[in-house]
C-alpha cells in the first residue's frame, strides 16, 4: 500500500526566505519519493530542457531539505503533471548525492551573490551620499585628513590595491590638498595588502566576499593588527559567536568599528599595541596598591 504524506518545505534563514510543500510516497526499502504535481501539460525533455531542469534543480533542493528535517532517505525525484492526458504524466529523476551538494552549493552561492550586489549598491550610495565638510559644522560628516601627506599616502594605497586586481567603483581621489573622496574597491581578495596589513587611514571601503562563516573570521583575523571590529547581523548567536572568535580587542555588535565608550576599556591585540585605556583602566594605573603582611600578628606575646 502507498503512503502519501506533505511534507513543509519552507525554509527561512537571515539571507532569504523559501515557502513550498512537497509530496511523499513510500519508495523501496525505508526510502521515500518526492513527487512534486504540476498543473500542466508534460514538458518535452528536448524542446524544454531547461525548464525540466530547473524542476529538477529545485526537487535536487526539497530533497536535501526533506533529509535534513525528516532524516528520512531519499531514493527518486518525480514530476507529475496532472494536466498530461495523452501520455505517461511522470518524469522521474534518480538520487545522485553529489548532484544534490552542487545544487544546494549553487543555490547558497547566488544567494551570497544577490547578497554582495544588494550591499554594495548599499555601500556605494551610502558613501556618495557622506556629507564632506569643516568639523565645525554640525552637518558634516567627513572631515580633512591630518595632512596632505597623509591624503597623499591613501590615494598610493588605493592606486596599490587596483593594481592588484581591484576595481575601483567610487572616488579614490585626494582634493583640497587634504581631503579624500569616499572610496569603495570590489573585487577585493584576502590576499591582497588591503585585507591584511595595509593601514588605510581615510574614507576606503574594501569589499571582501567570504563563502562560509568561518572564511569570514579568518579573512578578519588574518592581519597583525587586532585594534577594533563591527559585525552586522539579526542573528544574536551568530554576532556573539564571531565576536568570540574575532582578534580584536573591542568588537561591536550592529555597529561600526569606530564606536568608543569613555567608560570602557580601549585598547587592542597583536601588533595593535598593549594594554588597556579608559576611564576605569586610567584609575587603577594611577592607583598606587601597598600590601600589608601581616605574620604571627595573633600570636601571643
Amino acid at each position: 500500500m502507498i503512503q502519501q504524506a506533505e511534507v513543509d518545505v519552507s525554509l527561512v534563514t537571515p539571507e532569504y526566505i523559501i515557502e513550498g510543500k512537497i509530496d511523499l510516497i513510500k519508495g523501496e526499502g525505508d526510502t521515500v519519493e518526492l513527487v512534486d504535481f504540476k498543473s500542466e501539460q508534460k514538458h518535452n525533455r528536448i524542446k524544454d530542457k531547461d525548464r525540466i531542469e530547473h524542476y529538477h534543480r529545485q526537487l535536487q533542493f526539497y530533497a536535501y531539505l526533506v533529509e535534513e528535517r525528516t532524516r528520512q532517505k531519499v531514493s527518486k525525484m518525480i514530476l507529475y503533471y496532472t494536466g498530461e492526458e495523452e501520455s505517461n504524466p511522470i518524469i522521474s529523476f534518480p538520487y545522485i548525492q553529489t548532484a544534490i551538494d552542487e545544487t544546494v552549493k549553487a543555490f547558497d552561492d547566488t544567494v551570497q551573490k544577490i547578497i554582495r550586489k544588494e550591499f554594495t549598491a548599499k555601500a556605494i550610495e551610502g558613501m556618495k551620499n557622506v556629507k564632506a565638510g569643516c568639523p565645525l559644522d554640525p552637518a558634516t560628516e567627513m572631515g580633512s585628513l591630518i595632512s596632505p601627506k597623509a591624503a597623499e599616502e591613501v590615494e598610493k594605497q588605493v592606486e596599490h590595491t587596483v593594481k592588484q586586481g581591484a576595481k575601483l567603483v567610487l572616488g579614490g581621489k585626494r582634493y583640497n590638498k587634504t581631503y579624500f573622496e569616499p572610496t569603495v574597491l570590489t573585487g577585493v581578495t584576502k590576499d591582497m595588502d588591503i585585507a591584511r596589513d595595509m593601514e588605510v587611514f581615510g574614507p576606503v571601503m574594501p569589499i571582501i566576499k567570504f563563502d562560509s562563516f568561518d572564511e569570514a573570521i579568518e579573512i578578519a583575523n588574518n592581519s597583525m593588527y587586532g585594534l577594533n571590529a563591527g559585525v552586522i547581523t539579526k542573528d544574536s548567536r551568530v554576532a556573539i559567536k564571531a565576536a568570540s572568535l574575532l582578534e580584536n580587542g573591542v568588537v561591536v555588535i550592529n555597529g561600526s568599528g569606530n564606536y568608543r565608550n569613555i567608560d570602557q576599556p580601549h585598547g587592542g591585540v597583536k601588533m595593535s599595541g598593549v594594554g588597556k585605556e579608559g576611564l576605569c583602566c586610567t584609575i587603577q594605573d594611577m592607583t598606587d596598591v601597598k600590601s600589608y603582611v601581616l605574620k604571627n600578628i595573633l600570636a601571643e606575646k
